[in-house]
């Protein structure tokens, strides 16, 4: 009874080992930090927020910011954010989203390293939130609707909103009403009605931005 019992013990650590291996295989296969990021994949494609209001379009910057264009891409090809709300709402200044439970703390499977840059933040920018760690942006984005200066150099930008009607969606769902400020741990600025991305997909840029001629 003794080996057998050993037996039995010494199988379920093997299975235990056995799946753990698996799923960092798997956890290193999905995380871009493990990917080869090719970055003219990235260069003729844009993503699109289908929104409760109308559709957003983001034109990427994989030059800039690869590792956070990667991931982005990455979650939304699995069907991430497809479903989640845009849970922040300050009035002309941001809109955020892309949190997996609905409030400020949603986390994904991995942190992305800082790669701050030069470019500003200004109307239609595309950037990702992050932890008071430098290097804690995770899987939560937002979108500025004015100038922000005093967000330079500390997140990562990483796409702008490609065209006029894209941007016009943007400063709509940027008015809707919210629950202002509160007190912890009440949550703050939170849409009164819930604005939906129903769905978020990759495209390729329409020809008129190929060759120069779009917005």
């Amino acid at each position: 009874m003794r080996y057998s019992i050993i037996f039995v013990v010494l199988m379920f650590m093997s299975a235990t080992a056995i799946s753990q291996e698996n799923d960092s295989a798997r956890t290193e296969n999905d995380n871009p930090l493990y990917m080869d990021i090719d970055l003219e994949a990235y260069e003729d494609s844009q993503v699109v927020f289908k929104t409760t209001f109308g559709e957003i379009a983001f034109n990427l910057y994989p030059d800039v910011a690869p590792h956070h264009v990667a991931s982005f891409v990455t979650l939304i090809n699995t069907g991430f954010y497809d479903s989640l709300t845009f849970h922040r709402v300050v009035k002309d200044v941001l809109i955020q989203g892309g949190s997996p439970n609905g409030r400020p703390d949603g986390k994904g499977s991995w942190n992305l390293p800082a790669e701050f840059s030069t470019i500003e933040h200004v109307d239609g920018s595309l950037a990702m939130a992050r932890t008071r760690d430098i290097n804690g942006a995770s899987c939560q984005f937002y979108i500025t609707l004015r100038r922000v200066p005093m967000y330079d150099g500390k997140y990562t930008i990483f796409g702008k909103i490609a065209d006029s009607t894209s941007l016009a969606v943007a400063h709509e769902i940027g008015n809707v009403e919210t629950t202002g400020k509160q007190d912890y741990p009440r949550l703050s600025d939170t849409p009164i009605k819930k604005v939906y991305i129903e769905k978020a997909y990759i495209r390729a840029k329409p020809e008129v931005e190929k060759t120069g001629k779009g917005g």
